[in-house]
């Protein structure tokens, strides 16, 4: 279940809801701690939150695990010890950037 605990972070994400979206992530990580796309939910709501350094660590580790956004938003984001191979593919300039869902995993 822990694709509900993650796609309802998204969804919190959207609201705007940062801390909801971020217990919600820790939910699904809990339950799957190879599960990139909460990863990656976390760390955006973690940046939302100032949380900076988790933000990073959050976005390094949804890379190692697969997702290749992962990376483009730690260098965006300033993150210190990225990876030194980073995409062409720039993170979205604005705060409202997509949420990772997953269907049925």
């Amino acid at each position: 279940y822990a694709f509900a605990w993650n796609n309802r972070a998204a969804a919190y994400l959207k609201q705007e809801k940062y801390d909801k979206a971020e217990a919600d992530a820790d939910e699904a990580l809990k339950l799957n701690p190879q599960y990139a796309e909460a990863y990656f939910n976390r760390g955006h709501a973690r940046e939302m939150l100032r949380k900076a350094e988790e933000a990073c660590a959050d976005w390094r580790k949804a890379a190692e695990l697969g997702i290749d956004a992962g990376n483009s938003y730690a260098a965006a984001a300033g993150c210190a010890g990225e990876a030194a191979e980073v995409k062409e593919e720039a993170a979205p300039a604005d705060d409202k950037a997509e949420p990772k869902t997953t269907e049925g995993k």
